[in-house]
């Protein structure tokens, strides 16, 4: 009984003993939509709260970044970032902790990855057509050129419209902090949503109909 007061006092502290309410019907009938209200609030501020919780380094899992997955893919894959989007739904360009969304969009349709990705020039040229002043063949030169001036081992030709380096990019899925986190939110903005219903209902309504009573 001890445990009961207490609680109540915490979740409805605006309440009090008012024994008399529960003989009117509107009483009643205030308790459900109450409730209900409550059951609705929380539905809205899981949503908004899943947008408004931001990711981070603690509150996600990295999958993996698609420089690893082009390197471990096998030769006979011609273009790897069809088989990496697969992977999962949520991407970004992580840079010193900072989390920069990806389109899907972008990655499937300006990026090419492969493992001797040497080899696909003629597929390159045809999908990076830059600003359109090259010639095909131009193209192929220019991304030989480019290429054979690397100093590392290239696996990645990424369109600067992403600007991120196939190593940043990464697949990943938010972990049990993340859900924590909504959560309490979530709790937080159902608390006070009650508190300022009550405090309205109970020393507003209630006041005005019997006063200090």
């Amino acid at each position: 009984m001890i445990f009961y007061m207490k609680t109540r006092k915490i979740f409805l502290p605006f309440s009090g003993d008012e024994k008399f309410l529960k003989e009117k019907w509107w009483h009643r009938f205030f308790t459900v939509l109450f409730v209900i209200s409550l059951l609705v609030v929380f539905l809205i501020g899981s949503i908004i709260s899943v947008e408004s919780v931001k990711d981070s380094i603690s509150n996600t899992t990295i999958k993996n970044n698609l420089r690893s997955f082009t390197q471990n893919s096998s030769p006979s894959v011609t273009n790897t970032v069809p088989d990496f989007l697969a992977q999962g739904t949520k991407f970004t360009c992580l840079k010193s902790g900072i989390f920069d969304q990806i389109s899907v969009y972008d990655l499937s349709s300006k990026a090419f990855c492969n493992l001797n990705i040497s080899n696909f020039v003629d597929e390159l040229a045809e999908q990076f057509t830059g600003d359109g002043r090259l010639t095909l063949e131009e193209r192929k030169v220019a991304i030989k050129d480019a290429l054979s001036r690397d100093r590392e081992k290239r696996y990645c030709v990424i369109h600067k419209d992403i600007d991120c380096a196939s190593e940043n990019i990464v697949v990943y899925t938010h972990n049990i902090l993340f859900y924590a986190q909504v959560l309490s939110r979530t709790l937080v903005t159902v608390y006070v949503f009650s508190l300022i219903v009550q405090l309205i209902y109970f020393k507003g309504l209630i006041y005005i109909l019997y006063g200090k009573k």
